[in-house]
This record gives structure tokens, C-alpha cells and sequence, in this order.
């Protein structure tokens, strides 16, 4: 059962790529769940807002992440999700030494509206920018404004289907899958990290079976060496 507070899943998506992921998640056997709330989560409940209930024994939330609680000590502005603001320039306004990048800060001008995104790419273009207006407060130079370059977005849905939107090409299915892994082999460090990683993708992908399991039998207990001996007697 997947929930999602929104009225669709990956709401960041066009709604074409949308619509196919909820296609997909459903023909894969989730149940999905639009436009509710989760009020708690305990003792294998789960309740919702409007008063309903089930009963789950494994909740995976997957709603958003909140910075680091060092932000909250900084004695500055802090915005949702416990992250400071900054300014264009990824500084404190009251103290322009002191900079912040990545999930710890916030900074509005996204596109959409609202703050940029806690995401890998952010937090790297930040992480440059930051480190060279650090370098130009030194020399006594002007500093740079952020400027985000927004390389797309993808998710996998199952084993064979993926939606993207990067580059201004949109897919869904099988090529947005191969697309997908195509561009986390690209990223990827060194040609022989590559090739493990697409051997194992091939093998999960042709097998019946996952690669890994649960054991959930219960453990038997050791028996020393002594003990054994005096049971065995």
C-alpha cells in the first residue's frame, strides 16, 4: 500500500509521466492511496486524518527529511524543515563569512516557486559556488549568485519501468529504465566499477528471484561446548 498525502504520486513530474507511474505502481499490485493524511503511526496502527485506520507491522515513510539539528544552534533564520536561510550568494546575511549549502539551507527561487530542492545536485552546484565565492571574499572580490542548473529528475517504478524528464526529453517504460541506468553508469567512477555494476544490473534484471533475502526463521541458540557435553551425558 503506497499513501501520498498529494492528489497523484511524483508530483514533481509532468502529469503524462505521472499517470504512467500510477499505472504501472498499480498494475504491479499496490494499492495506492491519494489525498490522505497519516496522523501516527503505533503499535502495528496506522491512522489517517479522517478517522480510519489499518493495521501495518512494516511503515516506511518516505515524506521529506528535516536538516541537521546543528542548523537550529546557528542563531539564525530558520525556515521549514529546520533549514537556515541565505542568501543568493549561499551566506548568512548577518554573518557573510558563514556559509551554507546542500539540505541546510534554504533558498527560494526554484522553479515552480518555493525553495530549491534537498537533493544531490543542489547541494554539489552549491557546494562549488560556495567554495568560490569563499575564495573571492579572501581576494576581496565581488560574490557570485546561485544559479541552479536543473539537469532533470527520474524514478524507477518496478524492475522494467522508469519515467525521466531531463534534458527536455520525457520517457516512460522500458527506455526511461535504460536511460536511467545508461546515466548512473556515466556517474559512476572508473571503468571497472561500471562494468561490476552493469553485470549485477543484468543479473537482477534476467533472474526470477532478488539477489537478497530475510531470514526470518527463528535463531537457534548456541550451545557451548561444556553444555553440550553435560546434555549430551
Amino acid at each position: 500500500m503506497l499513501v501520498n498525502a498529494g492528489g497523484s504520486v511524483l508530483e514533481s513530474f509532468p502529469e503524462r509521466l505521472r499517470k504512467h507511474a500510477l499505472k504501472r505502481l498499480v498494475k504491479l499490485g499496490v494499492e495506492v492511496r491519494l489525498g490522505e493524511l497519516v496522523e501516527s503511526v503505533e503499535d502495528g496502527i496506522v491512522r489517517f486524518r479522517d478517522g480510519t485506520s489499518i493495521g501495518a507491522t512494516t511503515v516506511v515513510w518516505a515524506a521529506g527529511v528535516r536538516a541537521c539539528d546543528l542548523a537550529g544552534t546557528l542563531g539564525a533564520a530558520v525556515a521549514g524543515g529546520g533549514r537556515v536561510r541565505v542568501t543568493p550568494q549561499l551566506n548568512l546575511e548577518s554573518h557573510p563569512d558563514v556559509f551554507v549549502v546542500g539540505d541546510m539551507a534554504h533558498l527560494d527561487g526554484c522553479r515552480g516557486g518555493g525553495a530549491y530542492p534537498m537533493v544531490a545536485q543542489v547541494a554539489i552546484q552549491q557546494g562549488r559556488l560556495a567554495a568560490e565565492n569563499i575564495t573571492a571574499l579572501e581576494q576581496e572580490r565581488a560574490l557570485s549568485a546561485f544559479r541552479y542548473h536543473d539537469k532533470g529528475q527520474m524514478a524507477i517504478i518496478g524492475r522494467r519501468s522508469a519515467v525521466v524528464d531531463a534534458f527536455g526529453i520525457r520517457l516512460a517504460g522500458l527506455p526511461a529504465r535504460i536511460g536511467w541506468l545508461g546515466l548512473h553508469l556515466v556517474y559512476l567512477s572508473g571503468l571497472r566499477n561500471r562494468l561490476v555494476v552493469l553485470m549485477d544490473w543484468i543479473a537482477a534484471y534476467v533472474s526470477p528471484t532478488r539477489g537478497a533475502g530475510v531470514i526470518t526463521r527463528p535463531a537457534m541458540r548456541r550451545i557451548e561446548p561444556l553444555e553440550a557435553e553435560r546434555e549430551a551425558a
